[in-house]
């Protein structure tokens, strides 16, 4: 089956499920099959399941419309998504029964004769090659986070601290742009006050999206 068939059978069914139920209700449906095979990776989803069964239904709709148009943009969606996994403790071994889950809920809200062994396909195809992208840039941000975990031990003045996590920062922006925006969101957002840095790293403001250098604390004189 090429690329074209898929994605006519993606958006074909996709499309069905869309006139006929709302991204809430059919996350709501995938939610409850996960947790009904796996109810104890019920700890990695803290946030409410209203919430949670809108998210699955976003992601869903996101996949969908990035797989066949955008596979740049999907690359960029399902790498974001994929560090901050790494944040939820969430393995690459869960992707596989999420991939099941979510066929079964294809499966139970399209009617008889809808769901054909080529939908199936199709769909189990589209989520490989998502999540295949999501996992590589989990394991990459899980070797980062371990790298500088194992070295951590030997930074013990707050100033170097500082220094170290400010150039690391900035650093890891330099060499993967993406990341931009999560950084910014693990930060804690653009209107809330970093504590790690006293001030800004990152300054959305300038046109060019460059980060600015860090000032050390009042006080303090780096080397």
């Amino acid at each position: 089956m090429s690329d074209k068939e898929r994605g006519v059978l993606i958006d074909k069914t996709w499309g069905l499920l869309k006139e006929r139920y709302t991204l809430q209700e059919i996350g709501e449906e995938l939610y409850d099959n996960v947790f009904k095979n796996a109810p104890d990776l019920r700890h990695l989803f803290k946030r409410p399941k209203e919430l949670m069964a809108l998210k699955f239904g976003e992601m869903i709709s996101t996949i969908c419309g990035l797989f066949q148009t955008d596979r740049e943009s999907l690359l960029e969606t399902m790498r974001d998504l994929g560090i901050r996994h790494v944040d939820y403790g969430s393995r690459p071994e869960y992707f596989p029964l999420f991939k099941a889950c979510l066929l079964d809920t294809l499966e139970n809200l399209l009617e008889d004769g809808e769901f054909t062994a080529a939908t199936e396909a199709s769909w189990n195809d589209m989520w490989d090659e998502a999540s295949e992208m999501l996992i590589s840039s989990q394991e990459l941000a899980e070797r980062l986070v371990g790298a500088i975990r194992h070295t951590w031990e030997d930074v013990k003045h707050p100033a170097i601290e500082l220094e170290i996590t400010s150039k690391i920062i900035n650093e890891l922006i330099k060499l993967h742009p993406e990341v931009k925006k999560t950084v910014i969101n693990l930060l804690g957002g653009r209107k809330q006050y970093c504590q790690v840095f006293g001030r800004w790293t990152i300054d959305y403001e300038e046109e060019e999206h460059r980060p600015r250098p860090i000032l050390p604390p009042p006080g303090v004189r780096w080397r």
